[in-house]
């Protein structure tokens, strides 16, 4: 099986996976899902899809996965837009797979647009889901003291 073009939002990277045979609906109780969840394989991945725009069930649904099983691999799917990246990987999704506009930042394959979007602030006062370093990134540094990660680029412009 092929992969579809994706973003990392760990990274801030375009690349190609595979969308999870696994879809989680998030109008379904949160409780059985996270009961769900637990019971697979660790290393499988998960999709939430988002049925429409407006609802935002799909980021509670991502972070309280995330706090039962932070290694989880998230995939965001459905209607998925450019605005919502950030957001997607604070509440603790991996990957994102917008729907195709003209002009979008999955379609121009602009990296500093993604890195703008994903980065829209130097800093962030609470901890979130999406905040933990991925694993293996190399790509981590702690910036004014903080135990808060922040891509090696973002703290550099603090220190």
């Amino acid at each position: 099986m092929s992969g579809e073009a994706a973003i990392d939002l760990w990274l801030g990277r375009f690349v190609e996976v595979t969308l999870p045979s696994h879809t989680l609906d998030p109008a379904q109780s949160h409780r059985s899902l996270v009961g769900e969840v637990m019971a697979a394989p660790v290393d499988q991945p998960f999709g939430i899809c988002f049925a429409r725009l407006q609802d935002g069930r799909g980021y509670s649904l991502a972070a309280r996965l995330r706090e039962v099983r932070p290694e989880l691999a998230l995939h965001a799917h459905g209607a998925v837009h450019e605005e919502m990246l950030y957001f997607l990987r604070r509440s603790g999704f991996r990957f994102a797979h917008p729907e195709a506009r003209a002009g979008s930042v999955a379609q121009t394959g602009d990296l500093y647009q993604l890195r703008a979007l994903l980065h829209p602030f130097s800093a962030h006062y609470q901890h979130a889901a999406g905040d933990e370093p991925p694993q293996g990134s190399g790509n981590q540094r702690f910036a004014l003291g903080s135990t808060r990660w922040l891509p090696a680029t973002l703290s550099t412009c603090l220190a």
